[in-house]
């Protein structure tokens, strides 16, 4: 009988100390991948959330005020008579609001169509032509299937006629479920004109001095809260850091409470086992063949308990992003690599955890072995 038959009828012989042993290594290195996933998902997208908006800055109107009820189009035209006027890139005005089409609620979002493409050109692609007139459309992704059309359909909003000039690729983000209008037209159709919700302000990443046009925003619009992007990014950025040290910790501790596992269960399962050694050693198999079986062994728990952990913390990633961590947007895929290195590295625990026992064990003399008891 070969040694690999050997060691897979041990191991079924065995069932409960191979499922109490694999179950060990699947959970922990479930705990290990899940918050690996998570912290790497998280790095991921706040490196890509600084290099989309760069120094940004965000106008929204401080509420309870009396006098004023929201930001105007007036206030563009004060943003844009600020002394570093020059280091603006883009001024994107919008307002905000819900619109009910074909019965459905949905966030409508009035936009100067040029400023917002410009300002979002690096993350949105379009399926259609660039929204220009003042009764085109742009739909998210998730919109335009609730309201079950394509590119170049006639919609009907509140007695105007438009048409779906494009749609939005999938983002990851709210923009999938809104519907986007000409700023001007919207106000028309909420009888809000000349009221804003928010302006985005972009400026010349290199050479922008953020304080600074920042300040002089927040002087020129005292009913205002100015806020730049960045600075709300660096808050999410600590948050990141912080889950990280705590991931760094648990894993570490996860780690090595495995090894210990493994180690332990491993030398108890091979010293049960003298006598059965001894029997194999008195009808001729060699030292080498008692380390293969156990090598073997070794190499079938490492590689299910691995890739089970693997499954199990790939999907508690999946769950605590749906749960958890709804506001990071985070992008968390199946990796064929770390789902390979998982397995690499259960085995190679397990083969460690194996070797000096196994060793001991083929070394022992099979007369003592056989009056083991």
């Amino acid at each position: 009988m070969r040694n690999d038959h050997i060691a897979t009828k041990n191991l079924i012989s065995r069932r409960y100390k191979t499922v109490y042993l694999i179950l060990g290594i699947s959970l922990s290195m479930a705990v290990i991948v899940c918050l690996y996933l998570l912290n790497r998902s998280m790095e991921e997208t706040i490196a890509n959330s600084f290099d989309e908006i760069g120094s940004n800055i965000v106008v929204t109107f401080k509420e309870n005020l009396i006098g004023k009820k929201s930001l105007t189009v007036n206030d563009i035209i004060k943003i844009n008579s600020i002394k570093n006027r020059k280091n603006i890139a883009v001024i994107a005005p919008k307002l905000i609001d819900k619109l009910k089409v074909k019965n459905i609620d949905l966030i409508a979002v009035g936009v100067d169509f040029p400023a917002e493409i410009n300002l979002k050109k690096k993350w949105w692609i379009l399926k259609g032509d660039k929204p220009y007139r003042s009764n085109d459309l742009l739909l998210g992704s998730y919109a335009a299937k609730k309201l079950s059309l394509n590119v170049g359909d006639k919609l009907d909003i509140y007695g105007k006629e438009f048409i779906v000039r494009a749609i939005l690729n999938k983002t990851g983000t709210d923009d999938d479920n809104t519907i986007f209008v000409n700023l001007l037209t919207l106000q028309e159709l909420l009888n809000k004109e000349g009221e804003l919700s928010l302006i985005e302000v972009a400026a010349f990443c290199y050479t922008c001095p953020i304080e600074s046009i920042s300040s002089q925003i927040s002087k020129k619009l005292p009913y205002a809260d100015v806020k730049i992007i960045s600075s709300i990014l660096e808050q999410r950025k600590q948050t990141v850091e912080k889950f990280e040290v705590f991931s760094r910790v648990i894993t570490t501790f996860t780690f090595i409470t495995m090894i210990i596992f493994v180690s332990v269960v491993v030398f108890s399962n091979i010293m049960e086992r003298l006598k059965e050694i001894g029997i194999f050693r008195t009808i001729g198999f060699r030292k080498s063949d008692i380390v293969e079986i156990f090598f073997t062994e070794a190499i079938i728990v490492g590689f299910i308990g691995g890739a089970i952990g693997y499954l199990i913390g790939f999907l508690l990633a999946k769950i605590a992003d749906l749960k958890l961590f709804t506001e990071f947007n985070l992008n968390i895929n199946f990796s064929f690599i770390l789902f390979g290195i998982v397995i690499i590295v259960s085995v190679f625990i397990v083969i460690i955890s194996t070797l000096i026992p196994a060793i001991k064990a083929a070394n022992t003399d099979p007369i003592k072995t056989l009056n083991f008891t």
